[in-house]
């Protein structure tokens, strides 16, 4: 009977703590995160401190943080080579660190953390897993993790800008030298010949005495310089035609756009050039955006007011950072909206169209604004097109 009173008090005991752990393991258990900067560019690396706190007397005998990071981030881990001693980083989504925590205390570490892709990313929560003193039961609990000043933390991560003139190919000297890109506007004060006057050419443009001696109405040929003010189409669709109605199918080519529509906002701010930036996706989630129409097709275009300077640029690359993988109407209504509506988009007459393929409809879409006098280069960031010939006018970028 003594044994069998031993053993069943051994048994109530156990089944006491295993009881107590899964009541009170996770209470009075707080999670901190913390990070060394709020805003990254693509490529760059910030710290992430964490802390955990155990603020009950109960001591945790068995604790496992479960880190995992959003896509698009990534821990850097070193390893070392035990002969050589050398260091070498891999680069990991997810880790899992073990420890024992007693009571009324706390633990913090530091990790390293790579920005791979632009995004906002919020770090609100963290997996423990816990186990009572003789890890007979084992429980886990997703807490939230907030600042020391209660706010979530949150990376802004940038688009980083890339070297044009060195990823990128005009399509008439795709077989020799690579020319180096101009804006796509011109300088009234440069003027390098005459052509023929078209019905939306300004008259303020018209060449009087090459006119006179010709006896038919010529314009000046003006050089394109970084001189006036241009707007930025990007297109958020992969493809002609996407299998999702809202979803590009090639995430990886809109990045890539998005990366060019960086650089050339990058590249335009040490001028002070004014630009704005135009994209099929919905305006909802940005406060900040120009409306282009109260219904139809304007209503459902991004238009953002106009960027000037160093300053104006950051607040682009935050837009930039924060757009949705989604379009709300296809670039085909878009370009046919900017046809019938050409002064709502293209103020000085000038547009740049920043896409992952290209097909005959933005061909025949630059033929009718060049009819109106507004000019339109394209920048192609995949291979991917549907046209056979490119007319010698159209101006258009390749990726290398």
């Amino acid at each position: 009977m003594f044994f069998i009173a031993i053993f069943a008090a051994i048994f109530l005991v156990l089944i006491w703590q295993i009881r107590l752990y899964r009541r009170r393991s996770f209470e009075d258990l707080t999670c901190e995160i913390r990070l060394s900067a709020d805003e990254a560019f693509v490529g760059e690396d910030v710290y992430l401190f964490e802390q955990v706190r155990n603020v009950k007397r109960l001591p945790m005998p068995y604790l496992k943080v479960e880190d995992d990071l959003p896509d698009g981030l990534r821990f850097i881990l070193y390893d070392t080579d035990a002969q050589t001693g050398r260091r070498t980083p891999r680069q990991v989504q997810h880790l899992q660190s073990l420890f024992s925590l007693a009571g009324n205390s706390e633990i913090s570490r530091r990790w390293r953390v790579r920005c791979l892709t632009r995004g906002v990313y919020r770090l609100d929560s963290l997996l423990l897993v816990s186990t009572d003193v003789l890890g007979m039961a084992t429980h886990s609990r997703c807490l939230p993790a907030t600042g020391r000043d209660g706010e979530t933390a949150t990376l802004v991560v940038l688009p980083s800008a890339i070297d044009l003139e060195g990823n990128f190919a005009a399509s008439r000297y795709l077989s020799g030298d690579v020319v180096q890109n101009h804006c796509p506007v011109s300088d009234p004060l440069r003027i390098c010949g005459t052509r023929a006057y078209q019905p939306d050419d300004p008259m303020n443009r018209i060449n009087w005495k090459q006119t006179a001696a010709h006896g038919t109405l010529l314009v000046n040929q003006e050089e394109r310089t970084l001189r006036e003010r241009f707007n930025l189409i990007l297109n958020m669709q992969s493809r002609g035609v996407e299998r999702d109605p809202e979803v590009p199918s090639n995430p990886a080519a809109i990045e890539q756009c998005i990366t060019v529509c960086a650089s050339i906002l990058d590249r335009v701010a040490a001028a002070n050039l004014p630009v704005r930036l135009i994209a099929n996706t919905s305006p909802a989630p940005f406060p900040e955006a120009v409306p282009v129409d109260d219904s139809g097709v304007g209503a459902e275009v991004l238009m953002t007011p106009v960027y000037e300077g160093r300053r104006d640029t950051m607040t682009a690359l935050r837009l930039l950072a924060a757009l949705p993988m989604r379009y709300s109407v296809s670039i085909q209504q878009l370009l046919a909206h900017i046809v019938d509506y050409p002064h709502a988009y293209a103020e000085e007459g000038s547009l740049i169209l920043v896409t992952a393929y290209i097909d005959q409809t933005m061909l025949e879409v630059h033929a009718a604004l060049r009819a109106r006098g507004i000019a339109l280069i394209f920048y192609v960031t995949t291979t991917q097109h549907n046209v056979l010939n490119i007319p010698p006018e159209v101006e258009v970028y390749y990726k290398i």
